[in-house]
């Protein structure tokens, strides 16, 4: 079993966002975009909710993208942000303590 790291969020409930293959295959036949672009330019709304969605279905398959929307708020965007920008960081366990990530952007941008 291959390690994927995860942060844990809390919204209804604690909930676990990942950054699988399998949910960035999600996002992306969602969106229409890639992750990897999304992170460099920046996330919309839309995006972030349909990350999220990817990533929450796979502890819940119930959930709906509407769900979701329902629990997000523009207060939200930033701290959802930080933690797929920590995910991210985590992912890439080279990377050096406290470096930031090279062309990675704030959603709120």
């Amino acid at each position: 079993m291959y390690f994927i790291p995860e942060e844990k969020i809390m919204f209804d409930k604690e909930r676990t966002l990942i950054l699988s293959y399998k949910v960035l295959k999600k996002f992306r036949e969602a969106s229409g975009k890639y992750f990897g672009r999304c992170l460099a330019v920046g996330f919309n709304e839309e995006e972030i909710s349909q990350l999220l969605h990817a990533s929450f279905s796979e502890e819940d398959p119930e959930i709906t993208l509407e769900d979701i929307q329902g629990m997000l708020h523009a207060g939200r965007i930033q701290e959802v942000g930080d933690k797929v920008l920590q995910l991210v960081g985590a992912s890439f366990p080279e990377q050096e303590e406290g470096e930031e990530l090279k062309n990675a952007k704030s959603p709120t941008t």
